[in-house]
């Protein structure tokens, strides 16, 4: 079910962010560099390090294999990031659906739907 986050939940870092903040100054690269061995544009990295764009799922493959941590480190920060986004907005058109009974206590407990099986 759908659980808003309180309004004092941090925000999640952006995965370039991390990328940018975290991980680059230690290596031993500028971006230049690490852009061309990731095999990538530079304006691709630059994008990506200034958060004008996510994080692909090519873009994770080679960040995970180059930098260790493996592709779903990186999709999981992405996805951290955009569910915190879209947990904050209410797209466009949507109402919510009435559900028959919602609010009830239901008639038939657990144990007794067990019990039935």
């Amino acid at each position: 079910m759908y659980k808003p986050n309180s309004d004092s939940e941090p925000a999640p870092l952006h995965p370039g962010e991390v990328l940018r903040v975290d991980i680059l100054p230690h290596l031993s690269l500028t971006r230049r560099e690490l852009a061309a061995h990731l095999c990538i544009s530079q304006s691709a990295l630059d994008a990506f390090l200034s958060e004008r764009a996510g994080i692909t799922l090519d873009l994770a493959q080679r960040l995970g294999y180059a930098l260790g941590q493996g592709p779903r480190y990186w999709l999981a920060l992405q996805m951290q990031y955009d569910l915190w986004q879209a947990e904050r907005s209410v797209p466009d058109g949507v109402r919510r659906v009435a559900w028959p009974g919602h609010g009830r206590r239901r008639s038939r407990s657990l144990s007794s739907l067990t019990a039935a099986a």
